[in-house]
């Protein structure tokens, strides 16, 4: 998941570079205003995602760990295209993790929610202001989120690695309770939003958008095997998007 979405944001970035930079001839001429850009763009973004999972969140409590935090940070980025008539079409790719870890007794544990998401886009553009760009549009694509849990009671020390190596017969002081898990699900999602950016330059600007992350989640599974049983852990929430881009 991870390679994909580099890869994705790494062709849609000089995708947009390229489209950005090409000659005047071959940009719109429906727009006039100057200070927006005209032909292209790609850039970075950070997704700040609502995260609403009380099923997860009652599994940690019983285990002695906190809830994950109700807000995940996603980084990635994305690129797009003017088409003529203020739509425009692109693609973008992102990725994050919430962690939370407790010693509760004597065995550490570790519990972590990771999600990946990569897709295309199609919006429409408003220019009341120069320098600036209203639109609206939504996103579309697929992703994976996966729970990892993991517990340990040592080694801890480099000392305590190599001593567990020096016996050769069963000694309960080396006995360790390691425990080391990971679930998956894939789902589709839908991403209307709703935005503004602002040309600091030329080249460069800076925008946010609103948006709604609607999620239709596939099976959990370990290891390509169905893990019935499991309660809903639904990414569906509002979330909101910073974005830098450079183009023109």
């Amino acid at each position: 998941m991870k390679k994909l979405i580099t890869t994705t944001l790494i062709v849609i970035l000089l995708t947009g570079l390229m489209t950005a930079y090409a000659d005047d001839e071959t940009r719109p001429k429906w727009r006039h205003k100057g200070g927006f850009f005209r032909g292209g763009a790609g850039g970075f973004e950070l997704m700040i995602l609502k995260l609403d999972v009380p099923a997860l969140n009652e599994q940690l409590k019983n285990i002695g760990v906190p809830a994950l935090d109700d807000m995940m940070i996603l980084t990635g980025g994305g690129g797009w295209a003017f088409l003529g008539k203020g739509i425009r079409v692109g693609g973008y790719g992102f990725g994050g993790f919430n962690s939370k870890s407790a010693k509760p007794g004597e065995i550490q544990k570790e519990v972590t929610l990771s999600v990946g998401l990569g897709g295309m886009l199609v919006e429409k553009v408003f220019h009341p202001f120069n320098n600036s760009e209203l639109y609206i549009g939504t996103g579309f694509g697929g992703g994976g989120m996966s729970i990892d849990i993991v517990q340990w009671s040592g080694p801890k020390s480099w000392k305590e690695i190599w001593d567990g190596f020096s016996i050769d017969s069963l000694n309960t002081a080396h006995s360790y309770f390691d425990y080391d898990i990971s679930l998956s699900n894939a789902f589709f999602y839908v991403l209307p939003t709703i935005g503004f950016r602002y040309n600091v330059f030329r080249w460069f600007a800076i925008g946010i958008n609103v948006n709604y992350l609607y999620c239709w989640n596939d099976k959990w599974k370990h290891k390509d095997k169905i893990v019935t049983g499991v309660p809903e852990i639904d990414l569906s929430n509002i979330s909101y998007r910073l974005n830098f881009y450079f183009g023109g």
